[in-house]
């Protein structure tokens, strides 16, 4: 009886060493992320989480248009909902810094303050599931309805607006309107090519085209556009939020600087075939 109690004491204090060392303060951080960035954030997120192993860090996000994310961070206020906010653009993330000022946060205070970083540069393609459009692109002029993100919420909307302004489509209609469809953001674009609402349509280049073994591959049908719109340059920032805890500002910094000198992470955005800054 004695050497059984013996060991269930020795049981019972291996446990409480083993609960001792488990991560003691598990942190969790939150990030709006632009839509056309959720895929590689989520390959992100793993390799950080296996980079910090032990550490009791988890990241989660939500996914939405750029402007959709800024709306919620303006109605948030010092309570959130995010801690990054990762875009598509520069607009919105400078808005935020020069007008919402007390929303924003510096992940780095040496040598000085730095409140927005450039995390990755994207590029528009013009893409169908089932219509090979690769050698001609949008017909001009337009024969078909297709779909493009909302051009006020979503930059790869704008972007792909931009483009339709000039030769050889010269549109001046109201967008939507004619031909031409909007969806809530560029997941839901694609999501609506895919799906057979449209034949076609502009999406990010990122969604549908991944490098395998140094070769840019490419989902079914596409026709890229280099040129034509405002180049589409992804900007973060910290947001501040009163409520964030020392170890979660700790997992914050360790996750921006993550992003933007790891190189496991660094790989991870080129290979979604977006050009690292």
């Amino acid at each position: 009886m004695l050497n059984l109690r013996k060991i269930s004491l020795i049981s019972g204090i291996s446990a409480a060493a083993l609960v001792a060392c488990s991560p003691a303060h598990a942190t969790t951080i939150s990030v709006g992320v632009a839509a056309n960035f959720a895929n590689p954030l989520s390959d992100i997120i793993t390799a950080f989480k296996g980079y910090y192993n032990g550490y009791g860090f988890d990241v989660t996000y939500t996914s939405k248009s750029t402007g959709a994310l800024e709306t919620d961070i303006i109605n948030g206020g010092a309570s959130g909902p995010y801690d990054l906010f990762l875009a598509a653009d520069k607009a919105h993330v400078d808005d935020l810094v020069t007008t919402h000022s007390s929303l924003v946060y510096p992940y780095t205070t040496s040598p000085s303050a730095l409140y927005e970083f450039h995390y990755a540069s994207g590029l528009l393609e013009f893409y169908s599931k089932t219509v090979n459009i690769n050698s001609s692109g949008l017909p001009a002029p337009f024969t078909t309805n297709f779909v493009i993100a909302d051009p006020v919420n979503a930059p790869y909307g704008k972007a792909a607006k931009q483009l339709l302004t000039n030769a050889p489509w010269t549109y001046t209609s109201a967008i939507p309107g004619g031909y031409v469809f909007t969806a809530s953001n560029i997941d839901n674009t694609l999501a609506a090519i895919d799906g057979g609402s449209y034949a076609y349509g502009f999406v990010a280049k990122s969604q549908i085209c991944k490098v395998i073994s140094g070769v840019e591959t490419f989902t079914n049908y596409h026709y890229s556009y280099t040129t034509g719109y405002d180049p589409i340059v992804q900007y973060g920032v910290e947001i501040a939020i009163t409520s964030r805890t020392s170890a979660q500002q700790d997992e914050l910094d360790k996750f921006v600087d993550f992003i933007l000198n790891n190189a496991t992470a660094q790989g991870i955005i080129q290979s979604y075939c977006y050009s690292y800054p």
